[in-house]
C-alpha cells in the first residue's frame, strides 16, 4: 500500500510502469508444476504447499506449513480452522509469485494445486 500511495502523490499511473519480473527457466517451472501436480493428486495439499514456500525461499511459511502437517497427522483430519488459514497461506505465496515472476507463472503454478 505504501508503494501504491507514494505513486499517487507523485502522480505516477500504475498503466505507465514497465514491471519486469524475474525469470524462470521453463524445465524449473515444470519441475516444480509436476511436483506440485503430484503432491496434490495424492491428497498432500499441505506438502505441495511446502514446496512452494520452498520454491519462494519463504521459510517462515515452510516452517508454519510443516506445523499444520503435524496437527493434521495427530488429529488424523485437518481442523477447519488450520484448512482455512492453510488456504490463506496459499493465497499469499500465489500473490508472491505473481509480484515476482508475474501473472502468466501464478497462473500456471496454481492450476495445480
Amino acid at each position: 500500500m505504501k508503494t501504491q500511495r507514494l505513486m499517487e502523490l507523485a502522480g505516477i499511473k500504475k498503466s505507465n510502469i514497465l514491471l519486469e519480473y524475474k525469470k524462470i527457466d521453463g524445465p524449473e517451472l515444470d519441475a516444480l508444476c509436476k511436483k506440485i501436480a503430484r503432491l496434490t493428486d495424492n491428497n498432500y495439499h499441505s506438502k505441495s504447499i511446502i514446496e512452494l514456500a520452498k520454491f519462494l525461499k519463504n521459510t517462515k511459511y515452510q516452517k508454519i506449513m510443516e506445523f499444520i502437517e503435524k496437527i493434521h497427522d495427530l488429529e488424523g483430519s485437518l481442523p477447519d480452522e488450520l484448512s482455512t488459514y492453510r488456504s490463506s497461506i496459499l493465497e499469499y505465496l500465489i500473490k508472491k509469485v505473481e509480484t515476482v515472476y508475474g501473472k502468466d507463472i501464478a497462473d500456471k503454478i496454481n492450476n495445480n494445486f
